[in-house]
């Protein structure tokens, strides 16, 4: 592909997403390995898959009527308070 701009987003789309199943595989196996419960790593997947399912149905509807900016900052701000939730949850012993 010769347009540059696109070629970024694609591959960073591509090690994003690597990423996300990764995360998910490694989390359900630590689930299965803590408990030895397959019921409960099928419990964590699917909470996993949950709100992928829910956000997909209306996203689309959501990105045409938003203003791009304004849901850029949105999503910006989700990562940060979720890292920052995740952060101090983890050094608090939750």
């Amino acid at each position: 592909m010769k347009n540059k701009n696109l070629n970024l987003l694609l591959s960073g789309q591509l090690v994003s997403q690597t990423g996300d199943k990764f995360y998910m595989l490694a989390l359900s196996f630590m689930v299965l390995e803590t408990t030895g419960s397959a019921a409960k790593m099928g419990v964590v997947l699917f909470a996993g898959m949950l709100p992928l399912v829910a956000a997909g149905l209306f996203s689309g509807v959501v990105v045409d009527r938003v203003n791009r900016k304004k849901l850029s900052f949105s999503r910006i701000f989700c990562v940060v308070s979720s890292f920052h939730l995740c952060h101090s949850c983890t050094f608090k012993g939750l």
